[in-house]
């Protein structure tokens, strides 16, 4: 019998993978505990159109991804920490204050779905680091892909 996964299932395959499952299996332990679906002409149409949906959705947060990045060319993300009087910094810079501030300029990004790829950034000055949006779902499908990008930020002495 032909089913499409509703979870990903280790032995069968990925959420939203069509495969051939025993029937006894299929009817007695995939459908009943909703981890499959019967994989009918219709179900399979409505599996396209939800896929086709997602990849836009993804085409966009890439587009989107892309200008911030642009943006944070020209102008980095300012992030400040305190600083001694001989240029020691005492504080650090880490990924959720720089999350924090990228989702009160950038609205479009949520906190959840962000995962920036630094540390605690303890020195002074412009660098770029890498973002990733984390997948996206709809109607219970992931995202075939994920979305990277680098932006740029400059960690500045905190005025007294």
């Amino acid at each position: 019998m032909r089913v499409i996964l509703l979870q990903d299932i280790k032995s069968l395959g990925k959420r939203g993978d069509v495969k051939n499952a025993a029937d006894g299996y299929a009817r007695n332990f995939l459908v009943p505990k909703n981890l499959a679906k019967p994989a009918t002409p219709t179900a399979l149409k409505e599996l396209e159109s939800q896929k086709v949906t997602l990849e836009k959705q993804l085409q966009e947060l890439k587009t989107e991804v892309e200008n911030i990045e642009k943006a944070t060319a020209s102008q980095p993300l300012i992030l400040t920490v305190r600083v001694g009087e001989k240029g020691e910094v005492f504080s650090s810079v880490g990924a959720e204050e720089i999350s924090e501030r990228l989702v009160e300029k950038f609205p479009v990004l949520k906190p959840t779905d962000l995962k920036i790829e630094a540390g605690h950034i303890r020195e002074l000055g412009r660098r770029e680091i890498g973002i990733e949006l984390k997948g996206m779902s709809y109607g219970g499908f992931a995202a075939s892909g994920k979305v990277e990008g680098k932006i740029t930020i400059e960690v500045q002495p905190q005025q007294p």
